[in-house]
């Protein structure tokens, strides 16, 4: 029998910026047009095809669990809940699925994401990848003048407030067995360092490019913008239009 799909999905965090703007619900849970960012998220996996979803949780981890087996709709056979007794970090819980032999799709639970997991999955299986980390353009302009420097201190031009554009994690990552045999059970891991330790241990580490709607909800003005982004276009995200409330 074929190893089922298995996500996890990072939902541990206070969210102390989204409560001051005033949701008085568990972060995972704030209502984007109606339907609570934490439901989008597992049903969009469901949609994907992943069998198993994992949440790792810690604060308010019980108001959470509650609301997932007995208000939100979803298939509660297919939901598996693990809660952090001590903060993890923003990858600790990785190293619980230290012995999966497939890749374990790890993503952030405060993301509101249209990112193709099954055209990552086909990338990350394709070429060969240990870890697959989810990327999209991110453009900022700088609030001063940036000054272009050469050798010997020689300014060579000057930039007005100049938009740049970065590349951008997406908090979405496909993890293979090897990388996971790198942590350590109840070892506080922030992301960063699982990809360091990959790059050390000579592990093939890629990038998969996407242009999708995505937006990182961490306060109020991130929530507003997520409410635009799911009524322009709800089908994105797996939603029916008549769902998303005005």
């Amino acid at each position: 029998m074929a190893e089922p799909k298995k996500a996890l999905v990072l939902a541990g965090g206070r969210g102390t910026r989204m409560a001051r703007a005033g949701p008085a619900v568990p972060k995972p849970l704030v209502p984007v047009c109606g339907i609570p960012l934490l439901v989008i998220h597992l049903r969009r996996l469901l949609a994907a095809g992943y069998e198993e979803i994992h949440l790792a949780l810690r604060h308010k981890a019980g108001e959470i669990i509650r609301f997932l087996r007995e208000e939100s709709g979803l298939p509660g056979e297919k939901l598996f809940f693990h809660v952090e007794e001590e903060p993890l970090g923003t990858a600790g819980a990785l190293a619980w699925f230290r012995s999966s032999p497939c890749p374990l799709l790890a993503l952030n639970g405060d993301l509101l994401s249209a990112i193709d997991y099954g055209a990552m999955e086909a990338f990350h299986e394709e070429r060969g990848a240990d870890l697959t980390i989810a990327h999209h353009a991110e453009r900022r302009r700088l609030k001063l003048g940036e000054v272009i420097l050469g050798t010997d201190d020689r300014i060579l031009g000057y930039r007005e407030k100049p938009l740049k554009e970065y590349r951008i994690s997406s908090g979405t990552y496909l993890v293979g067995g090897k990388v996971l045999e790198l942590l350590e059970k109840e070892e506080w891991t922030p992301f960063p360092e699982v990809v360091q330790r990959s790059l050390q241990a000579g592990l093939k580490v890629l990038g998969f490019a996407h242009s999708s709607p995505w937006i990182d909800v961490n306060d109020g003005r991130d929530l507003a913008r997520a409410e635009e982004m799911l009524r322009e276009d709800p089908v994105a995200f797996g939603l029916e239009p008549r769902e998303v409330k005005a």
